[in-house]
């Protein structure tokens, strides 16, 4: 019993303690100035560049994750399609890609933004 009231008495004195020297000043603050607290500049043009801030770095965002996903989707298309397909080498697409034939005899290349493109056949002689 003598334990468990001196553990109590401690617990106690140890939860009340932080609580007696939480205000270590007893000094009252100073007022501040009118002009301290105004702002310099009218809240709606710091809103209006915030605004416009964000904008442009979410538009810069906006663009390089496009550019990004374009670039993944067109290299991910030509590595399946050079697994996949055979290449045909005296054939080029219209800027230079490589054609591929499919397992139905359809040529095509890839786009810049990983798109499969059909070729039309020339006519037989």
């Amino acid at each position: 019993m003598k334990k468990l009231i001196f553990c109590i008495s401690i617990a106690s004195l140890m939860a009340f303690s932080p609580l007696s020297w939480s205000q270590t000043s007893t000094s009252t603050p100073k007022e501040t100035s009118i002009d301290t607290i105004r702002p310099r500049y009218p809240q709606d043009t710091i809103r209006k560049t915030v605004k416009r801030d964000t904008s442009t770095w979410k538009r810069k965002v906006d663009t390089t994750t496009a550019a990004i996903s374009r670039k993944a989707k067109e290299t991910g298309a030509i590595a399946v399609a050079a697994v996949k397909d055979c290449s045909l080498k005296n054939v080029k697409g219209p800027k230079g890609e490589t054609v591929y034939v499919d397992e139905y005899d359809r040529r095509y290349y890839i786009n810049k933004d990983g798109n499969k493109v059909f070729m039309k056949r020339p006519p037989a002689k």
